[in-house]
């Protein structure tokens, strides 16, 4: 068994206004998007984590690798058929993200808002003319809850929800380590599934299905046990994850 360690720094932009709620889920709090402690626009580094796993689950399906999935089933015998799978075989994704037996050994940092829209929000040494221009990173919308069974507006549902404004860009970091079993490779697959796992990523928050959170991923630096390696060069060979299959198979204990 090898590790390997890895830092990444990434680049987001939303291409139309989004939507990550404060995570309350109780009365209107939860209308309000989520900030960092100085009152900044920020996209919580568990939101990436779950659509890069999300991501990484379905590019090993597509290259015919069973996905156990991260939750333990409920019967008895399901539970039984699956710790015997996970503990026969070496698993792509549990030894980048986690298990429910091993937390993950890649970490996964809140995505800032970009030091040029911070210094624009704060281009003033008013501190009432600071909190004016911070508000000016969201849009508020007024909306009506529909009642699903009479398709009619539910009494008391009008509502009003902070939406992040389109065009703001935010800076990530994740790293950490993983395990691999093979130098055959070269970058090491599971490498390969975490840098393509979060550049699929195309849209992040609520109300994604009516266009809300569209942004675009872009990986700016990576670091591969301390050495810089070239981002271009990395992702220019994706297509060997059409070995994957093979390989996992091969990784079998």
């Amino acid at each position: 068994m090898k590790v390997q360690s890895i830092d990444i720094r990434y680049s987001l932009q939303f291409l139309s206004p989004f939507h990550c709620g404060v995570g309350e889920g109780r009365g209107l709090h939860d209308r309000s998007v989520y900030r960092d402690s100085e009152g900044f626009l920020a996209i919580p580094g568990s939101t990436i984590k779950g659509l890069v796993r999300n991501n990484c689950e379905s590019l090993a399906r597509l290259y015919g690798v069973s996905v156990i999935g991260p939750h333990l089933p409920q019967g008895k015998d399901e539970r039984k058929r699956y710790v015997k799978s996970i503990l026969s075989k070496y698993d792509i994704i549990y030894a980048l993200l986690g298990s429910p037996w091993h937390p993950g050994t890649v970490f996964f940092d809140d995505a800032s808002l970009d030091e040029e829209w911070r210094m624009y929000f704060t281009d003033s040494k008013s501190g009432e003319h600071n909190l004016r221009t911070q508000r000016w990173q969201v849009e508020e919308r007024s909306r009506v809850s529909i009642n699903r069974h009479t398709k009619t507006a539910d009494e008391g549902g009008l509502f009003t929800s902070e939406y992040g404004k389109r065009g703001l860009g935010f800076r990530g970091n994740i790293y950490g380590s993983y395990s691999y079993l093979s130098d055959t490779y070269n970058p090491p697959l599971p490498l390969l599934v975490l840098t393509a796992g979060l550049e699929m990523i195309d849209s992040i928050g609520a109300e994604t299905s009516v266009g809300c959170g569209r942004c675009q991923v872009k990986i700016e630096s990576l670091q591969i046990d301390g050495k810089s390696k070239d981002v271009t060069e990395v992702l220019s060979q994706l297509n060997e994850l059409e070995y994957l299959h093979l390989a996992v198979e091969g990784w079998g204990t």
